[in-house]
């Protein structure tokens, strides 16, 4: 009896030790737009006990939380399975349907365990689980518009919310990028969408929760266009990428309603379209925005356009902004009226103003990463922007709408900067005789993937930890949609940087999803001949040993085959044979 009275006390001490966490759908965290018909489940044991290991696992599966709570996988339940495996546990319940909620929780046991404790629960949310499910129509500003539209294209719908309304869903995308607002408010958090892609094939899409953005009564979405790679015609700077492919939309909303009733938002020809605020937007030379024009006058209808490219939810990371760097010190005036402004790091960045000023007054930052020497006019050691790293003409300009106060930063481009130079302004508090828009505040904003960290570095040695913090500065600069070779001149996909630096990369971020849509890149972008080209996705058409060469294209056979060795991925493996 004394010796039954043990095991049990040992037992259960050793299960109050463990707990599940990090649960995971496709590598993400309570995913809102899963286009996979078996996602795959992940977690993580938090054992206090030294050498304990997960021997058997768990896993329900429900339609509603309420069921979940109740232990029951009206969807899946595994069974108890005995396995040491805690990812890549494919979902094999019911056939799911498109925008359906799955609800999931997992329990594990140890080695001696009579019982285990479930996680918390998770969830994930599919998208459209086949293409042909669509019923929106790609958009596009009418015909006889295109030629005389100053702005890039923006579009808007209004629609009816009644009452009892519970959830509603959307699915958006843009070519070359989008940005969507509901009510005003921008929609999620992402950067420069949709990813980058060999358009022509593969067009990615984004899914968003989007209830608690509207509200009983009319409501309004509207989609703002950008060019990326995908459009460069009549950009002021252009390397290697000459495309001019049409500017469009594509959005389809799900309005759920409690009683049951499902109502459909879709892009189509009862669209409005009208030429927006952005005056000028290249990937590579920066964009020039009309605050004046921010509420279009004359609106036209949509036209319904079409692209063979096949629709998919994204499955990278998303591009975000992160830090936000001060200057490091007050702008320094190497010339009459020109103001430099040094935040310190080189970054992958855009730049974000307040200022104020006169309605039509125009603001030019000018981006660099260095600076001219000592100039005959200052002794002060420092001069103008020096572009010979980042290229030119590349710059940005504001004019002013007459606010009090107004802030403004890029929405379709980026570049590498640690500098940024001011004309056409003065800063706060500096003596203004022409009555120029005053700076009140500036800003570097850091933009990159948001690939998750999962490792760091720590030193006694001073040295070791600036050097560790100067690699990752690069490596956080470069992860974009694309692993690129810089953020400045090209932004281009070459694939030799993907897989050599790889490894290392692997061990401070998580790469299970940037990498897996770069295989895609680069099977989409493979020759007829079953060539691998150095760049993925291919834009540009370079010719000779830049376009083809062995030890770029190796990317698609060594790539598929380090994610199986990082993450135990095999469907990556299927889909690159």
């Amino acid at each position: 009896m004394k010796r039954l009275l043990m095991m049990v006390v040992v037992t259960m001490s050793g299960l109050a030790g463990a707990e599940v966490t990090g649960l995971r759908s496709e590598y993400q965290v309570n995913p809102v737009g899963i286009d996979c018909k078996a996602p795959r489940l992940s977690w993580q044991l938090d054992i206090k006990e030294r050498g304990a290991q997960q021997v058997a696992y768990q896993v329900l599966v429900a339609s509603t939380p309420e069921l979940l709570a109740q232990h029951q996988g009206d969807l899946w339940g595994s069974g108890k399975v005995e396995s040491d495996r805690a990812g890549q546990v494919e979902y094999s319940g019911k056939p799911l349907a498109s925008h359906q909620s799955c609800f999931w929780k997992v329990k594990v046991w140890q080695a001696g365990q009579l019982q285990a404790q479930w996680s918390k629960p998770a969830k994930w949310t599919t998208a459209f689980l086949s293409p042909n499910e669509w019923r929106a129509q790609w958009i596009t500003m009418p015909s006889a518009s295109k030629e005389q539209a100053q702005g890039l294209p923006i579009f808007r719908k209004s629609f009816a919310i009644n009452g009892g309304l519970k959830r509603s869903l959307v699915n958006v995308s843009g070519l070359g990028h989008y940005e969507l607002f509901v009510n005003g408010r921008k929609v999620g958090d992402h950067f420069l969408d949709a990813p980058w892609s060999l358009c022509e094939k593969t067009v990615y899409y984004s899914s968003y929760d989007i209830t608690d953005l509207l509200r009983e009564g009319e409501n309004e979405f509207r989609i703002m266009l950008g060019k990326g790679f995908y459009n460069t015609r009549g950009d002021r700077r252009v390397h290697g990428v000459k495309e001019a492919g049409q500017l469009m939309a594509i959005l389809e909303a799900r309005l759920e309603y409690a009683d049951g009733n499902t109502v459909a938002v879709i892009t189509d020809n009862t669209w409005d379209a009208a030429s927006g605020p952005i005056q000028h937007s290249a990937i590579l030379a920066g964009s020039d925005y009309d605050a004046r024009l921010a509420e279009p006058v004359a609106w036209l209808k949509a036209e319904e356009t079409e692209t063979e490219a096949v629709l998919r939810a994204s499955e990278s990371p998303a591009m975000k902004t992160f830090e936000r760097l001060m200057p490091v010190k007050p702008a320094e005036e190497p010339e009459p009226s020109v103001f430099v402004y040094d935040f310190g790091q080189n970054l992958s960045a855009i730049p974000l103003i307040t200022v104020r000023g006169k309605k039509g007054q125009t603001v030019r930052l000018t981006p660099a990463e260095q600076r001219h020497g000592q100039t005959d006019r200052h002794n002060n050691g420092t001069g103008r922007v020096n572009q010979a790293g980042v290229g030119a003409p590349n710059y940005y300009e504001y004019t002013l709408g007459g606010e009090s106060s107004e802030s403004w930063a890029p929405q379709f481009t980026y570049g590498g900067f640690q500098y940024l130079e001011v004309t056409g302004a003065v800063p706060a508090g500096h003596l203004n005789p022409k009555n120029l828009p005053v700076i009140e505040e500036i800003k570097s904003v850091h933009v990159r993937s948001s690939a998750r960290s999962v490792g760091a570095f720590s030193c006694s040695n001073p040295l070791f930890g600036k050097i560790d913090k100067s690699i990752d500065r690069a490596v956080r600069s470069n992860l974009a949609h694309v692993l690129t070779d810089c953020p400045t001149r090209e932004k281009l996909g070459w694939l030799e940087v993907s897989y050599l630096m790889g490894p290392s990369i692997s061990r401070r971020y998580d790469l299970s999803r940037l990498y897996a849509k770069v295989t895609r890149d680069i099977r989409d972008s493979q020759g007829k001949d079953g060539a691998i080209y150095t760049v993925a996705p291919n834009y540009p058409n370079f010719r000779n040993a830049f376009r083809y060469t062995p030890e770029w294209g190796a990317a698609g056979v060594i790539l598929p085959w380090q994610l199986y060795r990082w993450y135990g991925d095999q469907r990556v493996l299927q889909e690159n044979l």
